[in-house]
């Protein structure tokens, strides 16, 4: 059973060996994350020569002094049976979580199917046996999440911060949560538009503040 993490990759260095189609999904999707991305490989493709301003790429074949404790995680996409070892046994040494594309025993780690929508982001794996069951399943979970799921996620993150100051009592601000979710808030948005979500909100919010200015008075 694996354990489910989301990782801060921001200003992360990141080391990706390999230069095909491959690699540069995993590129991409790190980029995303705003890692600091290194790529060796002996061949590179098109399109990653064209992201060498967003990466530094090495065209050489890998050695495996280049893997060092700098690099919070590596993936190996090589078609070399023998340097995705070497790539898999030089993170062991130094406890960098490794990923080699399609090869799980040389995995530490494995890298899920992603639906997002905004800052809704769920992974979903079936930890290694199955990939292209996760993509299906993704497809699956993909018509479900819309953008309003992103856009309401965005919207409450700003209540969120809001309630630290505006109740302060965790206890409360937990009981506040539970009153919004009492109805089905993509529902409420879906039939009686964003002005009435919010309106909602707000009154939930003057009620929970009214609640602790009467208690402050007793």
């Amino acid at each position: 059973m694996m354990y489910p993490i989301f990782l801060n990759l921001d200003g992360k260095k990141c080391l990706v060996v390999g230069g095909g189609r491959v690699a540069l999904r995993k590129v991409l999707a790190l980029i995303r994350s705003n890692a600091d991305v290194t790529v060796i490989a002996s061949e590179c493709c098109d399109r990653l020569k064209q992201l060498e301003s967003n990466i530094t790429l090495h065209i050489r074949p890998f050695k495996e002094e280049d893997l060092t404790g700098k690099y919070l995680l590596v993936i190996g996409a090589t078609d070399s049976q023998e340097v995705n070892s070497t790539i898999s046994q030089r993170a062991a040494q130094l406890n960098i979580p490794c990923n080699i594309v399609d090869q799980p025993s040389l995995c530490s780690f494995f890298v899920p199917a992603q639906v997002r929508q905004g800052n809704v982001n769920i992974a979903i794996s079936t930890d290694g046996v199955s990939p292209r069951f996760s993509r299906y399943l993704k497809g699956v979970i993909g018509e479900t999440i819309q953008p309003l799921h992103g856009e309401l996620a965005a919207y409450l993150g700003t209540i969120r911060n809001r309630l630290r100051t505006e109740i302060p009592d965790i206890t409360l601000r937990s009981a506040f949560w539970e009153k919004i979710f009492e109805e089905d808030p993509v529902e409420v948005i879906r039939l009686d538009g964003w002005d009435t979500f919010r309106m909602r909100v707000e009154k939930c919010i003057f009620d929970f503040t009214q609640q602790i200015e009467n208690d402050g008075k007793k």
